[in-house]
């Protein structure tokens, strides 16, 4: 028994040792601890612990929303570790509300000096919190390009606006059009702040029939003192902060052309060569191009273009496998032009349909001028990035008209503030009139009244007086008679 007592004391004293060395290996191994502070965010109730969760989205897992951040003690912080990162390694990352928003502070970096590294913030950098303030926020939209451009219907369509009025940036609240000056939607929200340069998010859109369609970017207002000053904010913009010197001035025919001589599928379908190509379409922005949701499902056949390779619809060639359409980009469309290509779309047994995305939120692009009329669009299946592009004609403002006809030009600059410039020609001698009416049809000035020899006139129009919204100028010569639409934009 005497005998046994040693063994059973050097088993014992061993078993601590290994305990030991497993614990210290373990604490050796390096590791990074990101830590976020939620205090104040749960203090100005823009966070529920017992509902919501925190992540840490970063270069560390290609910015998915995967990695979940524990508060195992209650104190609030919370905190994630990430194992095996290299020495000398930049960490790039932001933390995140689950179904909320990412942090509005700008992408946080690391830079990983020793084996174990602890990094520790306020969820937004929000560190302070001071007494809660009801403030009057009135959103106002200038929709007037939707409505011109006939995206926008305003007898039928609803126009939104969506903020972060509660815990996530996902209250939707629907506008209402100015009475006095209805292309301006508005709408007035309470919401409380807890002081100066604390943002506020927001984004406008509109409902169409079962299409919703949002602003390109979200957009930010930030607290001033003048705003707690007055209990009040005025948030307002043009939709997608378009100008004119942004958009499509004229209607601009874009010619697209393909060439899918030799395409390959997207490597999701093993990269091969098509066994037939039977169709090709053109999918992207701005409109009448549109995006298929996600996987280009073959429901959505009706958001894309089809192309032609039998010498109509501006293919120059029959069978040889450049496929072409001539597409019109219509006055006041984006300048920016993004779209991808798509092979035997809808169709099954002939290497299911195929797009050429072959990595994520790549598209042909390029960058038209406010007064393109023409491009010629050249590309190559699969080769992302900005095509050769030949640019066919650039039809410059108040260009000569010649015509031995009547005609009333469009007036330039429009949208405008104060002032604009309309042309029209007269082939010949007699009594004419140009006046301009507001939408209800009633006649707001009288820019020409009296007999005018044949010839090319510009008549200046002044619309200080006017509020902003659409208007129509009509010329009278004779029995010509032709009305235009203009835009009054303050």
């Amino acid at each position: 028994m005497l005998n046994i007592i040693p063994l059973l004391l050097t088993l014992f004293y061993f078993s601590i040792f290994v305990s030991t060395f497993s614990t210290n290996l373990l604490a050796a191994d390096p590791y990074v601890e990101l830590r976020v502070n939620m205090k104040i965010k749960i203090k100005k109730d823009f966070f529920d612990p017992k509902t919501q969760l925190v992540y840490v989205v970063g270069n560390f897992n290609n910015w998915k929303m995967t990695t979940i951040m524990q508060d195992p003690d209650g104190d609030s912080i919370y905190t994630f570790k990430l194992f095996d990162q290299n020495k000398g390694s930049e960490l790039k990352f932001k933390f995140a509300i689950r179904d909320c928003y990412l942090e509005n502070s700008p992408e946080r970096k690391l830079i990983l000096i020793n084996e174990r590294t602890v990094y520790e913030d306020f969820f937004d950098g929000d560190s302070v919190y001071s007494a809660p303030l009801l403030i009057d926020f009135i959103f106002s939209v200038n929709m007037v390009y939707e409505i011109v451009l006939n995206r926008l219907n305003p007898k039928k369509d609803t126009v939104i606006v969506r903020s972060n009025f509660g815990k996530c940036f996902s209250n939707i609240d629907r506008m209402q059009a100015n009475p006095t000056s209805p292309n301006f939607y508005e709408q007035v929200k309470q919401r409380v702040i807890f002081g100066v340069d604390e943002k506020v998010w927001y984004k406008f859109g509109f409902v169409s029939g079962k299409d919703t369609i949002w602003e390109n970017e979200i957009h930010y207002y930030s607290i001033g003192q003048d705003d707690i000053n007055y209990r009040a904010s005025f948030c307002e913009r043009t939709f997608n902060d378009l100008n004119l010197e942004v958009v499509l001035n004229r209607d601009c025919t874009i010619k697209f052309h393909v060439d899918v001589k030799t395409a390959i599928s997207d490597s999701s379908l093993g990269g091969e060569p098509f066994d037939s190509i039977k169709n090709v379409v053109i999918a992207g922005t701005p409109p009448p191009l549109k995006w298929p949701q996600e996987n280009w499902p073959d429901s959505d056949s009706n958001k894309v273009i089809f192309l032609y390779d039998d010498r109509t619809n501006g293919d120059e060639i029959a069978n040889d496998n450049i496929w072409s359409k001539e597409i019109i980009l219509p006055m006041y469309s984006l300048l920016r032009v993004e779209y991808r290509f798509g092979i035997n779309f809808g169709l099954q047994g002939l290497n299911k349909g195929s797009n050429n995305n072959e990595s994520l939120n790549q598209t042909h692009f390029f960058d038209l001028y406010p007064w393109e009329t023409n491009v010629y669009a050249m590309d190559f299946f699969g080769k992302m990035g900005e095509n050769r592009i030949i640019f066919d004609n650039i039809e410059e403002p108040c260009t000569a008209i010649i015509s031995d006809n009547f005609q009333l030009s469009q007036n330039y600059p429009n949208p405008f503030n104060p002032t604009t410039k309309i042309r029209y020609t007269l082939p010949s001698s007699g009594y004419v009139t140009l006046k301009v009416f507001d939408v209800l049809g009633k006649e707001v000035a009288t820019l020409v009244k009296e007999e005018k020899p044949a010839g090319e006139y510009i008549a200046e129009f002044n619309a200080s007086v006017l509020s902003s919204g659409i208007y129509f100028y009509q010329l009278k010569a004779g029995s010509f008679i032709q009305t235009k639409k203009m835009i009054v934009l303050r």
